[in-house]
């Protein structure tokens, strides 16, 4: 649906199979972004370290190098498998997202997790390119006017500001469930803030 409140060529709806590709790189932006470069350098570091200690364990304990083989296949077969199962599981998903394409080019998406009681929003990313022009704000305004109140989601501190603007109020992580708390990455994120749209 093409809206006065977006810029000109701007379009919001819901994502569609072709999709797939164009959303999965706005999301790997999303990521890029979330991820700090020392969280980044630290993962590779680690894996590194880990290769780097089963290679030498293999090399200097008898037997190390058949156990190593009989390890190392079933593992790479796992990630291989893994990796591939990933975008089927993910396809599930495209059906929850809502994008914001300018001139067919995907600027922006966000993900509306709808349950029985309250709805939860995920994803929400716009293109730096794109920001400061209200592509973000009409995205969310919408999501909220579809969500099952309450509407859930967890942002960055940097990102308080833009969510209060919209209404969100934050709430104390003590007082979401287990299962919100997991939805919205409390348990495995530091440094993210619950917020409420009611």
């Amino acid at each position: 649906m093409l809206d006065s409140f977006l810029p000109t060529g701007c379009r919001l709806r819901p994502a569609r199979t072709t999709d797939k590709a164009a959303l999965h790189h706005l999301l790997t932006q999303l990521e890029r972004e979330l991820t700090t470069p020392k969280r980044s350098w630290v993962l590779r570091g680690s894996v590194l370290t880990g290769v780097g200690l089963l290679l030498a364990w293999a090399t200097i304990v008898p037997g190390g190098r058949t156990v190593l083989q009989s390890f190392l296949l079933p593992s790479m077969g796992i990630v291989i498998a893994v990796s591939m199962l990933l975008p089927l599981l993910l396809q599930r998903e495209w059906a929850h997202y809502w994008v914001i394409e300018a001139n067919g080019v995907l600027v922006a998406c966000a993900k509306l997790q709808r349950h029985g009681s309250y709805s939860v929003l995920f994803d929400v990313y716009v293109l730096p390119e794109w920001r400061q022009q209200g592509v973000g704000s009409h995205l969310v305004r919408h999501l909220g006017q579809q969500a099952t109140k309450p509407l859930y989601l967890a942002c960055l501190p940097a990102r308080l500001p833009f969510y209060t603007r919209l209404g969100f109020s934050p709430i104390a992580s003590k007082t979401l469930s287990p299962v919100l708390q997991y939805d919205l990455g409390l348990l495995t994120r530091s440094g993210i803030i619950p917020l409420v749209l009611v």
